[in-house]
């Protein structure tokens, strides 16, 4: 991930492909939208971002930093991570002020200076499975202070799925895997990465998975232009 941003970054016109595991390819728009400045966010992203005004968040999974970038320019404090070195080193280039190499398992009540916590950009795929986020979930809900806002977006896998993605799916779920659990790499050029997993998680999933967790799902949103797009707001 933080080769393909730091690609994308020095050279913006740089087309990316990803290819899933099972060969499938096609155009990467996450890496356009991981630095769009806040004028360019999803709708339900902004929307979501609304509710945390005012707010010292953690950016949970950072990538380029760009929700960071949003809350520091409304000078508010945000505390970001992510598991990714070239992640991590980027964002510090792009002006993040606090931003630290880790897991968001590696966090502790220590660390939690946050009254919010924020996972965009397809959010759900911080953790490497469904199994992961639980446990993510379930760490940041220990640690946090009572009260604390959490703000996650996925696609929802289930949303009118073509028949190329419904077979993966399938095929997934199979292994005895989640049905949304993914793994990839990226092309750019003639160069490739090396492979990475991630989970994208239907709306009922992601309730449920919210809910056993201890964190209470107050909203969820949707933009009929963005679908299969959608976030969940809990505390």
């Amino acid at each position: 991930m933080g080769w393909m941003l730091w690609t994308k970054y020095l050279h913006p016109k740089q087309s990316v492909q990803f290819e899933r595991d099972d060969g499938y390819r096609d155009d990467d728009a996450f890496a356009d939208v991981a630095f769009y400045p806040y004028k360019k966010f999803y709708h339900i992203e902004r929307r979501c971002l609304s509710q945390m005004d005012g707010l010292t968040v953690l950016d949970a999974g950072t990538g380029a930093g760009r929700a960071s970038l949003y809350f520091q320019n409304r000078r508010r404090a945000a505390i970001a991570v992510d598991i990714s070195p070239g992640a991590v080193s980027l964002a510090k280039t792009r002006g993040v002020l606090e931003v630290h190499q880790m897991s968001v398992l590696d966090l502790t009540a220590n660390d939690a200076r946050w009254e919010a916590i924020i996972m965009i950009g397809n959010g759900t795929t911080v953790a490497r499975s469904l199994k992961e986020l639980g446990l993510m979930l379930e760490h940041l809900r220990k640690i946090s202070r009572p009260g604390t806002q959490l703000v996650i977006t996925s696609l929802d896998i289930h949303d009118a799925a073509p028949e190329h993605h419904l077979r993966y799916q399938q095929a997934q779920s199979a292994k005895g895997h989640y049905a949304g659990d993914f793994s990839l790499r990226y092309h750019i050029g003639s160069q490739t990465s090396g492979w990475l997993s991630g989970v994208l998680v239907d709306p009922s999933t992601l309730y449920g998975l919210l809910e056993d967790t201890g964190w209470h799902v107050r909203a969820r949103f949707q933009h009929p232009l963005e679908l299969p797009l959608y976030g969940m707001i809990a505390n």
